[in-house]
């Protein structure tokens, strides 16, 4: 699921939604307790104004981690992505889907 993940956060950047969403789902299936995937998934979908399915996800998300927050995904799931060339999109979604 990692690297499938890995993929889709990588497409996500480089505006290819619709990818990044087949690679991110595809990571989920593969390994459905990983809750950064699911806020992965939130955050592409707040950030592409869906908020009904990034709602969904961050709940899915908080069920598999309860203290997940925009600060603990960004500093726990997400390591290194506060350096200067950050996956900004990334951030910006999750920010959106998890009240950062």
């Amino acid at each position: 699921g990692y690297w499938y993940s890995l993929r889709g956060r990588i497409h996500f950047e480089m505006g290819e939604d619709a990818e990044a969403e087949r690679w991110l789902r595809a990571g989920m299936l593969e390994s459905p307790n990983r809750p950064q995937i699911r806020a992965a998934l939130a955050g592409l979908y707040a950030e592409t104004g869906q908020p009904e399915r990034a709602r969904k996800s961050a709940d899915e998300t908080r069920t598999l981690a309860p203290a997940a927050r925009y600060e603990t995904i960004r500093d726990y799931f997400f390591p290194g992505l506060t350096e200067p060339n950050e996956p900004r999109r990334m951030l910006s979604g999750i920010a959106k889907a998890f009240g950062g």
